[in-house]
């Protein structure tokens, strides 16, 4: 399985809630997800792994997240 690790640079205090939101709903239910990898023409399946987040200037956020492929119907 792929590990992939995507970082989603200088995004809105607000997107990066968002997106800290989904993945602790992801931790709860161990679920998987869609996700389109860089340079790909179709979507995976992959589960989460790990993130870590940044603040470097004020309500400006960098999210950097780990996942793992999964192979589900």
């Amino acid at each position: 399985p792929m590990m992939l690790s995507v970082a989603f640079n200088n995004i809105t205090e607000t997107d990066s809630d968002t997106i800290e939101t989904f993945l602790t709903a992801r931790v709860a239910d161990n679920a998987s997800f869609d996700f389109t990898p860089p340079g790909e023409s179709a979507s995976k399946k992959f589960k989460y792994e790990g993130h870590r987040k940044t603040i470097k200037t004020p309500n400006r956020a960098t999210i950097t997240l780990t996942m793992k492929q999964v192979f589900e119907p």
